[in-house]
Parts: structure tokens; C-alpha cells; sequence
């Protein structure tokens, strides 16, 4: 293991009370930080599947496969987090005409289209596991970026 993992290894261990969610709490604060590490076209594109598909996920599928060489975690799951984040940022960038989707959600989850976007068993997973989520993900976006 690099030297530079046993910062995130020991935060994960601390922040972590749950061993059975361990693998996906880290999976998606990883997809969190390699969601913020991959571009988002400058201008609307005809496709956003498409786009992403072919020139986000070999970007997203690099940062995740390095970092699961050092770390253990739910890739599948860091896989479908990563795109699920993507899209919200895309549509943050690029917002559709239609802006209520489920009036049942927050303010905010309708104005990015959360719904829309995100499934709601991750909705509710990554709200009840934010605070670990949250303190992992900056740990991996430095890793991930090379600052640390």
C-alpha cells in the first residue's frame, strides 16, 4: 500500500461505525471525488449518455480502477455513484426546461432534477451516511488529484 493511503485508511476506520456498509460508504465517497475530477462540456451536448459514456467512464473507470488498487471497496456501486453525480452536475451546468419533478423531495431536488438523475435507494443511503461519505471524499479527491 502507497504511504499516502493510511490517512484514508485510518479516517475510514473512525468515521465508519457499520462494517457492512463499509464497501459502499467507500465507494461512494469515492465516486464523489472521481465525479469531481472528470470534465463537463462547456457547452449542452445532443446526448449526455452518449457523451458520457464515451468520454467521461474511461476517465471515470482510470481514476476508480487506481484507487482500487490501494483501497477496497464496491466498485460496481462507485461505478453507477460516479454517473449518477456526473449527471447532476451536468444538469446543474446545463439545466432542462423542466424543473419540478417530485414535489414529495426538497427544494434543491427538484431544481437539479434529483429524481430524475439519482435512485432513491442511493438518495437515502447517502443521506443517512453523508457525515462519512463527506470526510471520505475530500481525503480521496486529494488523493485522486495528486495532493496528497
Amino acid at each position: 500500500m502507497k504511504p499516502q493511503f493510511i490517512s484514508f485508511y485510518n479516517r475510514a476506520d473512525t468515521a465508519i461505525s457499520s462494517l457492512g456498509d463499509r464497501g459502499r460508504i467507500i465507494g461512494t465517497a469515492v465516486a464523489l471525488a472521481a465525479s469531481r475530477l472528470v470534465s463537463i462540456p462547456s457547452a449542452p451536448v445532443d446526448a449526455p449518455s452518449t457523451h458520457y459514456n464515451f468520454t467521461v467512464l474511461p476517465q471515470v473507470m482510470e481514476l476508480i480502477a487506481g484507487f482500487n488498487e490501494q483501497v477496497v471497496f464496491d466498485v460496481k456501486h462507485a461505478l453507477a455513484q460516479v454517473r449518477e453525480f456526473w449527471f447532476l452536475r451536468y444538469h446543474a451546468v446545463h439545466p432542462c426546461g423542466q424543473v419540478i419533478i417530485d414535489l414529495d423531495l426538497g427544494f434543491y431536488d427538484n431544481l437539479l432534477g434529483v429524481a430524475e438523475w439519482v435512485d432513491g435507494d442511493s438518495h437515502q443511503f447517502n443521506n443517512e451516511h453523508k457525515v462519512e461519505i463527506l470526510a471520505l471524499a475530500q481525503l480521496a479527491f486529494d488523493l485522486m488529484n495528486g495532493a496528497v
